[in-house]
């Protein structure tokens, strides 16, 4: 049989876990907003725009999967510094790779 030892802090309610719980809402917020606008403002756009997001989407998609499971391959053979590969720091890269998707499309349909 398993048991779990959990150990429970006198002050459970200490104020420095605070701001990091507002500061995760506040985004949980703002994603809930984004998640909610963004099919009001494709439904705004024309046919061709919406073709010119699709594709850069499907453009975008691969790059960000390919970029992810070559980190965690390459991880697992060496051991890579979290302060220069963690996950908060491959975001920049995703919205590269949609821009650049971005770009080609609309050269595509220029």
């Amino acid at each position: 049989m398993c048991q779990a030892n959990f150990t429970r802090k006198e002050n459970s309610h200490d104020h420095k876990s605070q701001p990091r719980s507002q500061t995760t809402f506040g985004s949980c917020r703002f994603s809930c907003a984004l998640f909610y606008s963004a099919p009001r403002g494709l439904k705004a756009l024309d046919e061709l725009e919406r073709r010119i997001q699709l594709e850069a989407l499907v453009i975008a998609f691969p790059l960000a999967i390919l970029l992810i499971m070559t980190l965690g391959l390459l991880e697992l053979a060496v051991p890579l510094s979290p302060e220069n590969w963690s996950y908060r720091h491959i975001w920049p890269f995703l919205t590269m790779f949609y821009f650049i998707g971005l770009a080609i499309a609309r050269k595509r349909y220029e």
